[in-house]
């Protein structure tokens, strides 16, 4: 996924194939001007597909569901005092408990596959962490 200047929210299909990554691209629809990050999270709050966590420049973090068809319901506050942070970054299943997580400069945020409240408490942790802790980690960032 990716936004371009205009706002227009762009697809970017993977297609597995190492001389082609990428299948043409496929609007998804305008209006994401408003956020300064958007992140792919894979299926973060239990929905039927991938979703993404987009940051306003007001600090407010939205969580998109996705609808498996290349579709967004409308989008959920998850919740202010987000600005703080630089990248957000979708780490895949970090603790193993068969959901994606969310991880920002120090602070883990581990999904619940709730879609009204996705993420459970902030924990603090560093990067160190994914290389040292095997039994609770999956290195996969």
């Amino acid at each position: 996924m990716a936004a371009d200047k205009a706002g227009v929210l762009w697809l970017y299909r993977g297609t597995g194939r190492d001389t082609a990554p990428f299948a043409a691209r496929l609007r998804i629809g305008g209006g994401w001007g408003v956020y300064d990050q958007l992140t792919a999270v894979g299926n973060l709050a239990g929905g039927p597909a991938g979703d993404l966590v987009a940051r306003d420049r007001a600090g407010v973090l939205w969580l998109y569901l996705g609808k498996g068809d290349d579709t967004f319901e409308p989008r959920t506050r998850v919740g202010g005092g987000w600005g703080g942070y630089g990248r957000l970054v979708g780490i895949g299943d970090a603790d193993r408990d068969g959901r994606p997580d969310l991880y920002t400069e120090g602070s883990l945020y581990r999904a619940t596959g709730n879609w009204a409240a996705p993420l459970r408490p902030r924990e603090e942790t560093s990067p160190y962490h994914f290389w040292t802790s095997p039994v609770t980690y999956n290195h996969v960032i």
